[in-house]
C-alpha cells in the first residue's frame, strides 16, 4: 500500500492549523470560567468573571484581521460607556494569542429570530411593544455617538415579561457583520425597518440593508406601515426619519389603523401566561432620558448659572422676608412696656387714696374699753 498522499490532499509546509474551539476555552480560562458553549461562529460561551457576574463571551479568530487590535476593538470600548436597561451592558474585551474576545451582561430570554421560527409573524401590537424597546436603546446609544452596525434578530433578546435588551453594540467590527463605513445612525434605522418588516410578514431580510420595498403597499401590511418602512429605509439619510423612535411613532398611528391594536394586556401566547417575574403595570416600560441628551450639554453652563442666579435670589429674598418679619415684633414688646408704665404710674394713686391711718383705726377700738368702766357704776 503506497503511502504517498492522494493528489490534492498534500498541505503546503507553511500551512499553520486553525485555532479550535478548544483553544478558545483553554485560553479563555485563564480570565473566566467557562459554564457553557450556547454557540458557534462567533464562538459563544456562558461565562462568569472575577466578580461572579454571569457573562455572555463572544470569540472570533485573530488572525482573520488585518488591523491592529487597537482598532478592531475601539468601539466597543466606545459601547462600554453605554448604560441603558434596553442594552446589553458590555463588560469588556480583549485578546488572547489567537482570538479575540467580546463580554456583554448574559440576559435571559429567547432571540427574536427563534420567536420568528416558532410564530412565522406577528401581530403588529406585539411588534410594536418589542421594537419601541429597540428603538429606544438605538436611540439611546446614537444620541451618545454609538451605532449598533450589525442589527439583526439574533441580537434582540425578549423574556418571559416582553422585556426587550439589544446585544452586540460596538461590534459590527467584530464580527465583520457590516460594510465598511456602513456604521451610523441612518443604517441602523434601515436594519430597524427591515427587522420590522421581517416580523410582520415573516419573511427573511435582505443580505444588504439598503434594499428597500417596492413602492406599493406590500400585501398584508397596513398603508402606513408600509409607507413608514419605505421611507425608513430610503438609500438616502436626509429621507428617513430624524430618529428610530420616529419611526416607531409612525408604525404606531392608531388613528391610522382606525383603532385596531390589541388592548395593552393583550399576551402573545409564545410569551407564557406565567412571567419569569413581576412588574409593575405589566407592560414594558420604554426609557427616555432626553435629561441626559448630549445635545443639550452645550447649554448646561447657562443653565447652571441661571440656576444659581434664581438661588441666590431666592436666598436674598428670604433673608429680607425673614429680618422684615422679625423687625416689627421688636417694637412691640418696648411699646409694651412704655404703655405698662402709664398704666402703673396711673395705678399708683389707687392705693393713695386709702389712708394708712385708717389702718390706725385699732388704736381708737383700743381705747373703747375706757369707756366701760363709766358705765358700770349706773346698776
Amino acid at each position: 500500500m503506497s503511502n504517498t498522499p492522494a493528489a490534492g490532499l498534500t498541505a503546503p509546509d507553511d500551512a499553520v492549523a486553525l485555532p479550535t474551539e478548544l483553544d478558545a476555552r483553554r485560553e479563555l480560562a485563564r480570565e473566566f470560567q467557562i459554564e457553557d458553549l450556547l454557540g458557534q461562529a462567533p464562538i459563544l460561551y456562558l461565562a462568569r468573571d472575577a466578580e461572579d457576574r454571569a457573562l455572555a463571551i463572544k470569540v472570533v479568530p485573530r488572525g482573520q484581521f488585518e488591523e491592529s487590535v487597537a482598532e478592531v476593538l475601539e468601539p466597543v470600548v466606545l459601547a462600554k460607556r453605554l448604560d441603558h436597561p434596553h442594552i446589553a451592558r458590555v463588560y469588556g474585551s480583549g485578546a488572547t494569542h489567537n482570538f479575540l474576545w467580546y463580554a456583554t451582561r448574559h440576559v435571559e430570554g429567547r432571540t427574536l429570530a427563534t420567536l420568528l421560527r416558532t410564530v412565522g409573524s406577528m401581530e403588529l401590537a406585539a411588534c410594536l411593544r418589542i421594537f419601541e424597546q429597540v428603538a429606544s436603546a438605538l436611540d439611546y446609544a446614537h444620541r451618545r455617538g454609538v451605532s449598533h452596525g450589525a442589527l439583526t434578530a439574533e441580537c434582540v433578546v425578549v423574556d418571559a415579561n416582553e422585556w426587550v435588551v439589544v446585544s452586540d453594540f460596538g461590534a459590527a467590527e467584530l464580527f465583520q457583520s457590516a460594510p465598511p463605513g456602513d456604521v451610523s445612525p441612518a443604517s441602523d434605522q434601515r436594519a430597524l425597518a427591515l427587522l420590522v418588516r421581517q416580523c410582520l410578514t415573516g419573511g427573511s431580510v435582505p443580505a444588504s440593508t439598503r434594499s428597500a420595498p417596492s413602492g406599493r403597499g406590500e400585501a398584508g401590511l397596513p398603508l402606513h406601515v408600509s409607507q413608514a418602512l419605505r421611507r425608513a429605509m430610503s438609500a438616502r439619510a436626509a429621507d428617513q426619519f430624524p430618529s428610530v423612535l420616529d419611526l416607531v411613532a409612525a408604525l404606531d398611528d392608531r388613528r391610522a389603523v382606525g383603532g385596531g391594536a390589541a388592548p395593552p394586556e393583550a399576551r402573545p401566547a409564545w410569551f407564557g401566561s406565567k412571567p419569569h417575574s413581576t412588574r409593575k403595570g405589566g407592560t414594558p416600560v420604554v426609557i427616555a432620558d432626553a435629561d441626559q441628551d448630549p445635545a443639550a450639554t452645550s447649554h448646561a453652563g447657562g443653565r447652571v448659572v441661571a440656576v444659581a442666579a434664581l438661588v441666590g435670589v431666592f436666598a436674598v429674598a428670604a433673608i429680607g422676608i425673614s429680618r422684615w418679619s422679625a423687625t416689627p415684633p421688636a417694637p412691640a414688646s418696648a411699646a409694651q412696656p412704655s404703655r405698662a408704665r402709664p398704666s402703673q404710674a396711673r395705678a399708683d394713686p389707687p392705693p393713695s387714696p386709702v389712708p394708712a391711718p385708717v389702718q390706725a383705726a385699732p388704736p381708737d377700738s383700743a381705747a373703747a374699753p375706757v369707756t366701760p368702766p363709766r358705765a358700770a357704776p349706773a346698776p
